[in-house]
Order: structure tokens, then C-alpha cells, then sequence
């Protein structure tokens, strides 16, 4: 795989990321990061974890889907955004889906490059805050060939 490569999740890789994470502000760091514990408990209890070049993503399993919680760190994810969840969605046989908070324009242009579709609108709350979000949504049969 070019794009996507299966990370083992250790300390030493909860380490590294926390790093470059900790003084995240905004939407970030209220969902995964509001501290090291909750970063770290989020990391080990993810199903899937990806170094994608220039971030991470992680995938969580639900009852009907997988839930992806990307990080980026760099440009690079925008350019193979598509060629990136084509990669991870080798590993699901379910749909895709990516919770983004209505403020965050890039993540949603973000996730249209990657072909995800928007499907519904919801409120979640994000470490006690409610904070209205986007729901994008990937399925192996929306890909083009």
C-alpha cells in the first residue's frame, strides 16, 4: 500500500503523536486530545490506525459502519486524499463515515476530494460541548474505477 500503512499502536507511537498534538486547539483537541489519557485510550481502543504521510487517521467500528477520525499534519493528505481511503477502505467491508464539525470547512472539501458524500447533519457532544457536524460518507460502490 502506497498511501495508507497499518500502524501497531504503542507508547511509543502515543508519545510521538502526543507531541505534535498537545497544544491543538479547537474542534481537535475537545474530541481525542483534551489530554493525554483520553488521546491515548483513543488510540489503543481504535480498531484501525493509519500513518497516511502527513497524519493519521483511525477507524472505529460501529454496529453498521466505521467511524474515521483523521489528523493532519501536512498538505500531502490533501493531494491523495482519494487514493488515502481508497487504501483504508481495503480493510472495512462497511461504509465509511466522518463526523465534522459544521465549522470546518477544509475537512469537508477535505473529504469530497477523498469522495465521501454528505449524507446527514447531527449534533454530538465533543467532551461535554454540543457542537453541530456534517456527516461524509464513504462506500466502496460510490468509488469510481
Amino acid at each position: 500500500m502506497q498511501y495508507a500503512k497499518l500502524l501497531d499502536v504503542d507508547e511509543t507511537l502515543v508519545d510521538a503523536l502526543w507531541e505534535r498534538v498537545k497544544d491543538s486547539s479547537g474542534f481537535y483537541s475537545i474530541g481525542d486530545g483534551v489530554t493525554k489519557h483520553v488521546f491515548r485510550r483513543e488510540l489503543f481502543q481504535s480498531n484501525y490506525v493509519f500513518d497516511i504521510g502527513d497524519g493519521i487517521a483511525r477507524l472505529n467500528d460501529h454496529i453498521s459502519y466505521f467511524e474515521l477520525h483523521p489528523i493532519i499534519f501536512g498538505h500531502s493528505v490533501l493531494r491523495n486524499a482519494k487514493q488515502i481511503l481508497g487504501e483504508i477502505g481495503l480493510f472495512v467491508s462497511k461504509p465509511i463515515h466522518c463526523i465534522i464539525p459544521r465549522e470546518l470547512d477544509s475537512l469537508k472539501r477535505l473529504a469530497k476530494k477523498a469522495e465521501m458524500v454528505y449524507e446527514r447533519t447531527l449534533t454530538r457532544s465533543l467532551s461535554g460541548n454540543l457542537v453541530t457536524c456534517d456527516v461524509y460518507i464513504w462506500r466502496q460502490e460510490n468509488v469510481e474505477p
